[in-house]
C-alpha cells in the first residue's frame, strides 16, 4: 500500500492484518476507499492489578483450597502449557522448579526479563508450587508489557500471534491455556486475537478489568470467545474496583492474592486485581486438560462454570452470573 509501512504483520488463521504509523488524513482516506477492511487507533494496554504491597515475604499456603488444591500431593496438569501474555516471567524462581521459561519479548529497549513483577505473579497462580492451580504445567513468558506495566494493543496482539503459532507449531493448540491479566479501551484488534486463539483450539482467561464498570468497555475483557474472570474478595463478595456485567463468564479471589514476584528467586508478593483472579481460571482449564479433559474453550469455559459454585458472591449487580471458580473437588 503505497505511503504505509507496516511495523509489525499479523497472520494466525482468522486474524491477518498489520500495524502501521500514518497521518489520520491518511487513514481516514483509505478507509473512504474501502482499501481497509478495519482501522483503529493503536490504544495502551496495561495490567489489571490496582493493588499491590510490594513487600518479599516467605511463602506460606493460603485459604484458596477450593481452586488451588494447596494441600495436593500429586502432580497438576503435566505436559500442560501455559501462555503467559504479560510482562514476561522470573524463570529462576525456586517455585517454579525448572517448569517456566522466557519466551520472546517484544518490548523495545527491554530485555526478557519480568522487571515489572506482574508477570511472575499471575504465572506464579497458574503454575507455582506453592500457590499454583495447575502445580506441573509448563509455563512460557510472553513479554508484551514494559517496567511500567504497559504497552500497545499492537503489541500484545503479536505476543498472542506468536503463542498460537507456537502452539500449532508445537501440535499442543487442544493441549494448551493463555492467561491475559492486561486490558484497555475496547478495541477490535485485541479481541479478534483472542478469537483467533480460541479459533486455533486454545482456552483463552482474560481479566475483566478493575475500573468497577461493565466489562463490556474494555478489551480483551469484551472478547466473545474468552473466558472472562472477575474478581472476589476474601469474604466471597464482588471486589470494589472489578468490572462486572454480562461479558463476565466466572468469579474467582482477587484481593490479597500471594503468588511470586521478581528480583530474586524466593521473592514473593501479595496483590489484588482481576489481573490476579485471570490465572486461577486458566490454571483450573490446565488441571483440567491435564486430567484429560478435551473440550473447545468455550466448552471448557462452560464445564468450569457448571463446577463452579452458584449463588455465594455478594454484591453483584443483576446482569452478572453468580459463578465462583470451584475445581470440583478433583473431578
Amino acid at each position: 500500500m503505497t505511503g504505509i509501512k507496516p511495523t509489525l504483520q499479523y497472520d494466525m488463521g482468522s486474524f491477518k492484518g498489520f500495524a502501521f504509523d500514518a497521518p489520520e488524513t491518511v487513514v481516514d482516506m483509505l478507509s473512504a476507499i474501502g482499501a481497509l477492511k478495519h482501522v483503529e487507533p493503536d490504544t495502551m494496554m496495561s495490567i489489571n492489578m490496582p493493588i499491590a504491597e510490594a513487600t518479599e515475604e516467605p511463602a506460606y499456603l493460603q485459604d484458596r483450597a477450593m481452586v488451588t488444591q494447596s494441600n495436593a500431593a500429586w502432580g497438576l496438569a503435566p505436559n500442560v502449557v501455559a501462555y503467559m501474555i504479560d510482562s514476561g516471567i522470573n524463570a529462576n524462581h525456586t517455585l517454579f522448579e525448572g517448569r517456566a521459561t522466557q519466551g520472546p519479548t517484544f518490548v523495545d529497549g527491554e530485555d526478557g526479563n519480568d522487571n515489572n513483577g506482574h508477570g511472575s505473579h499471575t504465572a506464579g497462580t497458574v503454575g507455582s508450587s506453592n500457590y499454583g492451580v495447575a502445580k506441573k504445567a509448563t509455563l512460557i513468558g510472553v513479554k508484551v508489557l514494559n517496567v511500567n506495566g504497559t504497552g500497545k494493543t499492537s503489541i500484545t496482539v503479536k505476543g498472542i500471534e506468536w503463542a498460537v503459532n507456537d502452539a500449532k507449531a508445537k501440535g499442543i493448540t487442544g493441549k494448551c491455556v493463555m492467561s491475559i491479566s492486561i486490558g484497555g479501551n475496547a478495541n477490535d484488534a485485541a479481541n479478534s486475537a483472542v478469537k483467533a486463539a480460541t479459533d486455533a483450539g486454545i482456552f483463552v482467561a482474560v481479566s475483566a478489568g478493575n475500573n468497577n464498570v461493565d466489562a463490556s468497555q474494555q478489551s480483551p475483557a469484551s472478547a466473545p470467545s474468552a473466558c472472562t474472570v472477575g474478581a472476589t474478595d476474601t469474604t466471597d463478595t464482588k471486589a470494589s474496583f472489578s468490572n462486572y456485567g454480562s461479558m463476565v463468564d466466572i468469579w474467582a479471589p482477587g484481593v490479597s492474592i500471594k503468588s511470586l514476584w521478581k528480583g530474586s528467586n524466593t521473592a514473593v508478593m501479595t496483590a489484588s486485581g482481576t489481573s490476579q483472579a485471570t490465572p486461577h481460571v486458566a490454571g483450573l482449564a490446565a488441571y483440567l486438560i491435564g486430567q484429560g479433559v478435551r473440550l473447545s474453550p468455550t466448552d471448557m469455559c462452560q464445564k468450569i462454570k457448571d463446577m463452579s459454585q452458584k449463588n455465594l458472591i455478594k454484591g453483584l449487580d443483576a446482569n452478572s452470573v453468580n459463578y465462583l471458580a470451584y475445581n470440583g473437588n478433583g473431578l
